[in-house]
């Protein structure tokens, strides 16, 4: 192995394909720099646009890779949207399948991320707890507000205050895990009446 990485491995024979010519299809693993692997793995290129130099990886390049994302997601948010689209595949049932596929992708995103980041904690865990009882909530609140309950200001602005609890749960989360903030939870002192629960958890 020189200093650039890893050698790259022989060949190893593959299927003869079913051919009138004695044409030979080898299988092989190539060694890549990590830069190169992880953009053919996040679908940033894809294998047609790697110029290989066998035996010298320090000329692998990728041609026309565009420049990668700058906002994504946080951890945080996926989970607060998987627990919006888990109610709306409950509740919305005619729509059940597209939220399915839509959960599927999410939690495949989030696996990819907790593989590089620390176990959960208790306060971790609590934090996405809040994130889901918040989000149930809140429907709760504003399908009540829209019908047209004689109440309907006081659940307005009770729905406006579990945003503060919801987004005080991520931003615990966010911490946790050293991603960026929503620094706006201003709503979380206003309108949080006892009658309908101690949501101020986060005094």
């Amino acid at each position: 192995m020189d200093e650039h990485g890893p050698d790259v491995p022989e060949s190893e024979p593959g299927p003869r394909p079913a051919t009138a010519d004695a044409t030979e299809f080898v299988s092989i693993t190539i060694n890549v720099p990590r830069q190169y692997a992880d953009a053919l793995r996040d679908g940033r290129a894809g294998p047609e646009s790697l110029a290989l130099n066998v035996g010298a990886p320090e000329n692998f390049k990728l041609l026309d890779l565009p420049a990668p994302r700058k906002y994504l997601p946080t951890l945080a948010e996926l989970i607060d949207r998987l627990s919006i689209v888990q109610l709306k595949q409950i509740f919305i049932s005619e729509h059940a399948e597209a939220y399915a596929s839509e959960r599927a992708d999410i939690m495949h995103d989030i696996d990819m991320m907790m593989g590089q980041m620390q176990p959960f904690d208790a306060t971790m865990i609590h934090a996405v707890m809040m994130i889901m009882l918040t989000n149930r909530a809140i429907w709760e609140t504003e399908a009540r507000a829209r019908a047209g309950h004689s109440d309907q200001d006081h659940l307005l602005k009770f729905s406006h205050s579990l945003n503060g609890v919801r987004n005080t749960a991520k931003n615990m989360l966010a911490v946790a895990c050293g991603e960026r903030r929503d620094h706006k939870v201003d709503a979380l002192a206003a309108d949080l009446p006892a009658e309908y629960g101690a949501w101020n958890i986060f005094k």
